[in-house]
């Protein structure tokens, strides 16, 4: 149920103060990744609360050390890790867990019951999409070796050129719809979405 990062290496405390750990509030361990895109939102991928109530799940901020107790930083200027609990899963109406396949409307989001402190990504409000070969980045605590369970204990990134569409379906990554999914819930959604932690360029448009 986690992104992989492939290849990747440790990211730097505080890089990405947006990341989260999705956690059951039972047995206090990581499922699966997410963004912080509000002070109160989260977004993820459906299928990582496909069998979890809100009320289970619990978010953990800025996880740069999985589970070490929650960071407290010496330096004055960093950022700390807070935990956070749900108040409701919003699933993209859409989403059909039982679809064959990788489901292009595989998006929720989780509301908060308080607000975080930590800074939130912008998601991307506009029209353009990233040329095809222009760098993202990616970073989660997924499997770090393909195909084998491998999940890292520091948060990972790595740099990927970006494919198109057409691309995609031609390797099997996923299924991106053709048009951006209009949506009450998600008026501002991509056409495509297959991770839970959103790919960033720090030229593309936000």
């Amino acid at each position: 149920y986690t992104s992989r990062i492939v290849g990747g290496a440790d990211a730097v405390p505080n890089r990405y103060p947006y990341a989260v750990s999705l956690q059951h509030v039972d047995y206090l361990r990581h499922f699966c990744g997410g963004s912080l895109v509000a002070p109160d939102v989260v977004l993820i991928a459906a299928h990582c609360v496909k069998y979890f109530a809100a009320n289970k799940i619990m978010v953990r901020t800025n996880p740069h050390r999985l589970y070490d107790p929650l960071e407290e930083s010496s330096s004055s200027s960093s950022l700390s890790s807070e935990i956070l609990l749900v108040q409701n899963v919003i699933r993209h109406p859409d989403y059909n867990p039982s679809r064959a396949g990788a489901d292009p409307y595989d998006v929720a989001l989780l509301t908060l019951q308080s607000n975080s402190t930590q800074p939130y990504v912008k998601l991307n409000t506009k029209s353009a999409l990233p040329a095809p070969g222009q760098t993202l980045t990616v970073m989660g605590l997924g499997t770090t070796v393909g195909d084998r369970e491998s999940p890292p204990d520091v948060l990972q990134h790595t740099e990927v050129a970006a494919i198109t569409n057409n691309e995609c379906i031609e390797r099997s990554l996923s299924a991106p719809t053709s048009q951006p999914t209009p949506s009450p819930v998600f008026p501002l959604f991509p056409t495509s979405s297959t991770s839970p932690l959103p790919e960033t360029s720090s030229s593309y448009p936000t």
